[in-house]
């Protein structure tokens, strides 16, 4: 028996469509289709029509994995025309964690998501893990920026949504009375994370002058991000000086050096760092920190988990969806068989879905299409 050969592309169509050419038939492939109520009856490879495959990974960390039957013609007949299944992963990805398969294909039924939800959930806190090279004998306090503090080298702690930005600040102590704080602005966005500015500054030269009295020293800063820079050395004011010059005295046990950078996103750093001096050096009071990790947490509520959405879009060009209106009780999606499959033209893995729906589909008019055992042979991206 003769069947379609289907390649798989990891992408999402923009409006407009492309014309290529399928391959030829290969025997033993499988038929990718969908088909249900004489309303639906597409098959790849048939009529310019296409699978594309997809995952997406939305802003509350839950995979979409994506099936979509498009066009590939030069529009100029029923271009418009597709169908769509997006099936929500059953748990949140949390950043750094890998996709587990199991969690989002399994056999059996999966309710749809529903008409009054967007299927996102709400950010309720950042979580961000702090840490700090360890030193025997030192001491480690935290300013967290929102009224909190804490200890140790390495810290965790939660902000709430409703924070922009956070001055962070860490104050090392040393035994010999040599201390160092290093403060960064953390800037706060549901859509990128938690994202911070490490500006720095070190000794450039010294040189020993005026009867052994004083060194004078060469500081010079270490900026980080985009420019352009400003400067506030030892908090003499905004200059453009990646320079510093200070005479230091060679009696004095410690003095202490300032400076604040602020780069081109407005991001600012403050460092306060004791210098040591004698008549045989200058020793810079060294100290870092970092961020080893962010959690964006978000409610489960209204989250959808493991829940799927039908999209049709007929020769038209009116869509019709799921989520648009509600489902009856005994209406559901579900997978018969799956197994694995060739991996996409990107690389991506992919999965074959052997599924039965039976469900109702709204335009924004308030038409209705119902599709009534429905079967579809498919297949979806997913992250490796």
């Amino acid at each position: 028996m003769k069947y379609t050969l289907i390649f798989l592309v990891a992408i999402i169509l923009l409006p407009t469509c492309r014309k290529e050419s399928l391959p030829d038939p290969i025997e033993g492939d499988p038929v990718f289709m969908v088909s249900g109520s004489g309303v639906v009856d597409i098959t790849a490879g048939q009529r310019d029509f296409y699978l594309f495959t997809d995952y997406q990974l939305d802003s509350s960390q839950v995979y979409n994995l994506i099936a979509s039957f498009e066009k590939l013609s030069d529009c100029e007949i029923e271009c418009d025309e597709a169908f769509r299944i997006e099936i929500r992963n059953s748990e949140v990805t949390p950043q750094g964690d890998g996709f587990d398969l199991a969690d989002a294909i399994r056999i059996g039924n999966y309710d749809y998501v529903a008409a009054d939800s967007s299927g996102q959930a709400t950010l309720e806190s950042y979580s961000v893990d702090f840490s700090t090279p360890v030193t025997n004998g030192l001491t480690y306090e935290w300013d967290f920026g929102d009224n909190s503090t804490g200890s140790g080298t390495q810290v965790q702690h939660t902000y709430s949504s409703a924070i922009t930005n956070a001055e962070v600040c860490l104050t090392i102590t040393f035994p010999n009375a040599c201390f160092s704080t290093i403060c960064r602005d953390l800037n706060f966005s549901e859509q990128l994370g938690v994202l911070s500015c490490n500006a720095d500054f070190v000794i450039d030269t010294a040189e020993l002058i005026l009867d052994s009295t004083f060194w004078e020293v060469d500081f010079r800063a270490l900026p980080d991000g985009p420019g352009p820079f400003t400067y506030n050395w030892n908090m003499l004011g905004a200059s453009d000086s990646l320079f510093t010059d200070v005479f230091v005295d060679t009696t004095l046990t410690a003095d202490t050096i300032f400076l604040e950078v602020q780069n081109g996103n407005g991001c600012t750093n403050s460092i306060f760092r004791n210098v040591l001096t004698d008549l045989s050096g200058v020793t810079l009071c060294s100290a870092d920190w970092s961020i080893d990790n962010t959690t964006l947490n978000f409610s489960q509520q209204n989250l959808q988990l493991g829940e799927v959405t039908i999209s049709y879009t007929n020769s038209a060009g009116i869509n019709f969806r799921s989520d648009l209106g509600p489902q009856p009780d005994n209406y559901n999606f579900r997978i018969l068989r799956e197994e694995a499959y060739l991996p996409n033209e990107n690389g991506e893995s992919t999965r074959l879905l052997e599924v039965s729906f039976n469900v109702i589909l709204y335009s924004v008019n308030g038409e209705m299409l119902e599709l009534e055992e429905a079967q579809g042979v498919i297949a979806v991206a997913y992250p490796g």
